[in-house]
């Protein structure tokens, strides 16, 4: 196994954190990658931070950056490795065909009703994946988009902790090529933007990095796999410019989310878009161009979170603003119409390798180590004198090792040796022998009590017990011993108590428990034949009758006091060996556990570390063999360079004395490395190199190892060096990595943000940096905190992203591909789900998005793809005709007919037609009024729509036509509404030739119906049952106490003919219910039966007053459609009123 933060393969080593820089002050920073893509530079990133950036405490031993957070977004379950587990976000899918293919669960989810799941081949795909198909990626987010957004608050909030209302900026990071990150980044700027409105978030600053379909083209890949991204690119392109272009082309909407979120897609999707290519602006071939433009991104991104010398000058926020600057001046004098919103990177850096010096030194160190070391194993006689020195120090041989614990264990208090009893043996006849019993049990206990102690004090872990005096001796084994014992290390120690053959400690101690175990077996079997010879002499000498003759009490005592002794001895001896038995069990269960919990661990950290310091030493001699030219960083100085001056140091040291300090150094902190935490186990290991091994090396600046290099101290001559070595390379290596159509931009007219950053240590590099800005007006200085570099970074602002010149490649791919479904965020209602797509979205089928060229430079008859031609074509002659049809005016505005007006209309027309179609006279007055309505609706005018064709300012009339055409062209939403426009004005002008066809064949009708009518109106009329006053005519009806009028005529537009009285109230009295007319009716007849002279006399002037208007009523007949109808009632009215006076003139 191997240390990977130690490992410089994986982006570790040895570096010191006083070379690492500050972290910018009160700034929250979260960083999401979208995508493998993504992914890998968020990988790249960490790398980075962990190695410039001093972390937020910088004596823990895992460092931390609370404030910078980290969110892998991909399907790809392997990216949780690469970003690690509580950085990844997972949108991966159990069974994408079968979610797929469930058309039912899919049309029920209004978030997914622009998903054309029946239309995207499902067998192609795999398992879990998107299969490089733009909408899968982008359903398989939408499916989990409430889970990322709360993943995403949860990871602001972490950044935010502990700040004081900070700058929180939101850097997203994708690929387009493929269908994760291509399919996911729009929606994931527009969650972003949707957090702006809660409190808990606040304020912040989103940055967008596009890695364009070229970094992954460089990858190895079949033809099939290139034409697919670069299909995915293109599209995902356009659908980045049409976002960007929100402000100018109207086309904002809402999109829905999981839970009902709805979300304004109203604005650029971020505050600032980074493109980033694989190739630079004078298309050169970068080697490694994937890992290279990582490389620039994450140089680019680092500048912004180290703490500057000016946070004003050189901050995020001072950039977004020079950047929003630069576009402004652009966009006053462009010669197309495009989207100059976005910016391209380049960098560059020249670094000491001071972490690869420090990784270097510690490799050599652990080289010496393990070379000293490999061939050394304990021999018979290491592992003997261990024994005795920690178990028997008083033994001569291991032989004699039992004797001596046994004497050191039975020593003094504890010992074998029992006292005679001091009392008279008189006293004790003829039958009390307690006191002499008592007498001996208490000095047992009292050997037994001292012997506990003794046993005890070997077994418990202090400095006296046996263990502990095991892990000294050893220590001396492990860490050397001054000039008498050479750092062996943990894998000697480890031999010496299990692995040396035959010669182990835990061989000998083994042994020891043999012997102890013959001894107690030997004393036990003893023991009952003494004890049964003290209770013969007990007995003897307590009943004189048993005794021979002569016999006498002090005879049997000493006999009887003899084998007391013997007896109470050998059961003494037995605790003891009981004691020694559990002492050596013990010990052999206290050395097993010390080996598997510290020596076995010792040793498989210095296994791991001397393994990873092999693969360092490896890569580092790899370092010099490689062509550096393929690499990002340009060194200042080589390994190669520096092997001399850093084998000297390695063996000026000494190296008995400095590895056995190391060792010592682990040997005493277990707490440090005894868990196996790498994290733990790298800081010891590079304090101890950076503070201790190689501190002289290790804090030398950057100027130190540029003297030593150029062989000079002085400045001048340094800076001199410095600037035509390192800076001048530095300027020629930024150029920013995007490869420009020089027919839409030049190079030289973009804008340009540039600096150089200097370490604040080296007045020399600050003096070269300066020298280069006196040449480049665009370049500024920016002191950093690093002191292993000098980098140079590089901004392009203010162009189209149409000229990007490998897009003509991609555009004919596109353009001429066939089986595009799936491949665009829109496609049109899918099948079943019309009315479904979201109803304030005016552009609903990103298929039809312009190509990323502005219409004026692709010229439609060279020969190119047809689809992309009539894109063209038809948005030119959309221009023209809605120019031509008034929608479009001088002043750029877009006029539109209301869609409701002209259904209303249609609605009217069609209820003319139905009432024509069986027209009797009460109809025919619901038609006349009908069409009276229509004719009032059917002026429809175009109305401003609010949205104008965007322009740049004032250029000469040619250009002015360019532009706007341009502009109209890349903006859908105008070509949809003036199409709408144009289509709505057909619709209307058939609706109203509909609608005069209606009304001649309803007036055609209706005159064979007034036939009908007239006589009714005209008698009460001639009557005087009308009352003609003026222009009014009325009808009064008296009622018990009041009257009641109805008006046949008013002076207003619901009364079209008012200027011809008498036909209006013709037209008014067909509407009059019946039982009014009814009515008048009855009103009539009683005036011809009381018939007199005042009623004849107002006959005769009405007939002359109607004679005197005949023909002015019918010159004004001819201002309206129904004239004839007019003038034939007028010739009716008149030779009626004559027949009317001639009949009642007998009356």
């Amino acid at each position: 196994m191997e240390y990977n933060r130690l490992l410089l393969s994986a982006g570790g080593g040895i570096f010191s954190v006083a070379q690492q820089a500050n972290q910018a002050k009160n700034v929250a920073t979260v960083f999401i990658g979208l995508g493998g893509t993504g992914v890998d530079c968020l990988a790249t990133l960490k790398t980075e931070i962990n190695k410039r950036l001093k972390p937020d405490d910088p004596t823990a031993p895992i460092p931390s950056y609370d404030h910078i957070q980290f969110l892998g977004v991909d399907t790809d379950i392997r990216s949780k490795d690469i970003i690690g587990v509580t950085n990844f976000f997972s949108i991966s899918m159990n069974d994408i065909r079968g979610t797929l293919s469930n058309k039912m669960a899919i049309d029920a989810r209004y978030d997914l009703n622009w998903l054309r799941s029946s239309d995207i081949p499902v067998a192609d795909l795999g398992l879990n994946g998107a299969g490089a198909i733009r909408q899968v990626g982008r359903m398989m987010l939408m499916d989990k988009s409430a889970l990322f957004l709360e993943k995403l608050k949860s990871k602001i909030k972490a950044a935010k902790e502990g700040l004081g209302s900070p700058q929180l900026n939101i850097h997203i990071i994708s690929g387009i090529g493929g269908g994760t990150g291509s399919g996911s980044f729009l929606d994931v700027c527009y969650l972003v933007r949707s957090l702006a409105s809660d409190p808990a978030i606040g304020k912040f600053t989103s940055f967008g990095y596009v890695f364009l379909p070229d970094v992954n083209l460089t990858k190895q890949i079949d033809s099939l796999t290139a034409a697919l991204i670069k299909r995915n690119g293109y599209a995902a392109l356009q659908e980045i410019d049409y976002c960007m272009n929100f402000d100018h082309n109207g086309g904002k909407f809402y999109q829905e989310y999981a839970g009902g979120k709805k979300v304004a897609w109203d604005q650029d999707p971020v505050d600032m878009c980074h493109l980033i290519s694989a190739t630079n602006t004078s298309s050169d071939t970068i080697k490694n161009p994937y890992k290279y433009a990582q490389s620039v991104v994450t140089e680019y991104i680092m500048d912004f979170l180290i703490q500057p010398a000016d946070q004003d000058k050189f901050g995020i926020m001072s950039q977004l603003s020079n950047f929003t600057a630069k576009v402004g001046v652009a966009s006053s004098s462009v010669l197309r119409g495009t989207n100059l919103r976005y910016c391209t990177l380049g960098a560059s850096c020249a670094t000491l390798p001071l972490t690869e010096i420090n990784t270097y030194l510690a490799s050599h160190l652990f080289k010496e180590f393990v070379e000293n070391t490999k061939n050394v194993k304990p021999n018979e006689n290491d592992v003997k004198q261990l024994a005795i020195d920690t178990i028997a120090p008083t033994a001569d041989s291991v032989a004699d090792i039992y004797t001596k614990l046994f004497d050191d264990i039975t020593s003094e208090a504890a010992n074998t040796s029992f006292e005679a009893y001091d009392g008279a043996y008189q006293d004790l006849l003829p039958d009390n022998n307690g006191p002499f019993i008592n007498w001996y049990a208490a000095q047992e206990d009292t050997k037994v009590a001292a012997l506990t102690l003794k046993v005890e004090s070997l077994i418990k872990g202090n400095d006296a017990s046996l263990i502990e005096k095991i892990k000294k001796s050893l220590k001396r084994f492990i860490c050397g011993d001054g000039d008498r014992i050479a750092p062996k290390g943990p894998k000697f120690a480890y031999q010496m108590l299990f692995e040396g053959s035959e010669f182990n400690l835990n061989n000998i101690i083994s042994s020891l428990i043999v012997e102890n175990e013959q001894k107690l077996t030997r004393e036990q079997k003893q023991l009952e034949d003494l004890r049964a010879y003290y209770k013969e002499s007990e007995d003897i000498f307590l009943d004189r009758s048993k005794r021979k003759m002569f016999d006498n009490d002090k005879k049997r005592f000493d006999d009887y006091e003899t084998d007391m002794m013997n007896y109470a001895s050998a059961k003494y001896s037995i605790e003891v060996y009981k004691r020694i038995a559990n002492l050596l069990d013990t010990l052999q269960r206290q050395i097993r556990e010390e080996n598997d919990k510290f020596f076995a661990i010792f040793k498989r950290v210095m296994e791991n570390l001397s393994s990873t310091f092999e693969l360092n030493s490896n890569y580092l001699e790899s370092m010099d063999h490689l062509d550096n030219s393929d690499s990002f960083y340009v060194p200042m100085m080589t390994i190669n360079e520096l092997k001399p001056a850093m084998n000297s140091a390695i063996k000026a040291l000494n190296f008995d004395k400095m590895f056995g300090s190391f060792l010592n150094m682990f040997f005493d902190h277990p707490d440090k490395w005894i868990d196996e935490n790498e994290n733990k186990i790298s800081k010891l290991v590079t304090d101890f190199f950076i503070g201790t091994a190689f501190e002289g090396f290790a804090n030398k600046n950057i100027t130190d190892f540029l003297a030593d290099k150029y062989g000079t101290t002085n400045t001048t001559v340094l800076s001199n060096n410095i600037y035509n070595d390192y800076i001048t390379e530095l300027a020629s290596k930024s150029q920013v990595l995007f490869p420009f159509d020089t027919g839409l931009t030049q190079v030289s007219s973009l804008g340009y943000i540039k600096h150089i950053s200097a370490p604040t240590v080296s007045a020399e590099i600050q003096n070269a940096a300066n020298s280069y800005t006196q040449i480049d007006a665009n370049c500024e200085v920016n002191s950093s905190d690093l002191t292993d570099r000098i980098y140079m970074l590089n901004t392009a602002c203010a162009f189209p992203l149409g000229s990007y010149a490998p897009g003509t490649d991609y555009e004919q791919v596109y353009f001429n591909s066939t089986d595009g479904f799936g491949n665009h965020y829109y496609e049109g209602e899918r099948k079943g789900g019309e009315g479904k797509l979201l109803k304030d979205m005016i552009f609903k089928d990103w298929r039809k998005l312009p190509p990323l060229r502005p219409q004026s430079i692709i010229d439609i008859n060279v020969p190119g793809p047809e689809r992309m031609k009539e894109i063209v074509v038809n948005a030119r002659n959309l221009y023209a005709k809605g120019r031509e049809e008034g929608f479009i005016d001088e002043e750029r505005k877009v006029y539109s007919l209301d869609d409701n007006l002209i259904a209303a209309l249609e609605e009217n027309v069609a209820k003319a037609a139905k009432i024509l179609e069986s027209l009797d006279s009460a109809a025919a007055i619901e038609l006349d009024r009908l069409l009276s309505e229509i004719e009032k609706e059917k002026n429809i005018k175009p109305e401003y729509s609010g949205l104008s064709i965007y322009n740049l300012g004032a250029l000469d009339e040619d250009s002015q036509k360019r532009i706007v055409l341009d502009y109209f062209t890349y903006s859908p939403v105008y070509n949809v509404i003036v199409q709408r426009s144009l289509d709505n004005k057909s619709r209307l002008n058939k609706i109203i030739d509909q609608y005069e066809s209606i009304r001649k064949e309803a007036a055609e009708k209706s005159a064979g119906l007034m036939d009908k009518f007239m006589p009714a109106f005209f008698e009460p009329l001639f009557a005087g049952v009308f009352i003609f006053e003026g222009i009014n005519i009325y009808y009064k009806k008296v009622l018990t106490g009041r009257e009641e009028i109805t008006k046949l005529t008013e002076m207003d537009d619901e009364n079209k003919f008012w200027k011809i009285p008498v036909y209006q109230a013709f037209i008014n009295y067909q509407r009059l219910s019946p039982e009014l007319k009814e009515d008048i009716k009855q009103d009539y007849t009683a005036v011809l039966k009381n018939m007199n002279a005042e009623k004849k006399a107002y006959a005769d002037e009405l007939a002359k007053r109607l004679s005197e208007q005949t023909s002015t009523w019918v010159s004004i007949a001819e201002n309206y459609d129904e004239r004839k109808n007019i003038v034939r009632f007028i010739d009716n009215l008149n030779k009626s009123m004559q027949d009317y006076i001639n009949t009642i003139k007998f009356m």
